[in-house]
């Protein structure tokens, strides 16, 4: 069963959100995984309607909303890292704060 297969009810689209909360280094490593195992097994958690974190979880949230790629911690691309680094840089600097949400219509 695929992502769309589970979230539909009586042919109608329903919407999620997904909430990421705080950690620090601890937390962000932590919740990357989580989200790189799961996107290994197709479950693709950047397709919520809505996506809204804190600290940590607004840079995951970030990278989920941005479509950048996950890996399992020790497997991180440093090349995306530091493009997801250069795009917070510049989404601050044009005044975005530190919760990250994004909506799709």
């Amino acid at each position: 069963m695929n992502h769309d297969d589970r979230n539909k009810k009586g042919g109608a689209r329903r919407s999620r959100a997904l909430v990421l909360g705080a950690g620090g280094p601890v937390g962000r490593t932590w919740q990357s995984g989580l989200i790189a195992g799961l996107i290994e097994r197709e479950i693709d958690l950047g397709d919520a309607s809505l996506i809204i974190g804190t600290s940590a979880g607004a840079i995951v949230g970030a990278q989920l909303a941005l479509g950048l790629k996950f890996a399992a911690p020790s497997k991180f691309d440093l090349a995306g890292v530091r493009e997801f680094e250069r795009r917070v840089r510049v989404a601050r600097r044009d005044g975005a704060g530190d919760a990250v949400a994004r909506t799709r219509n």
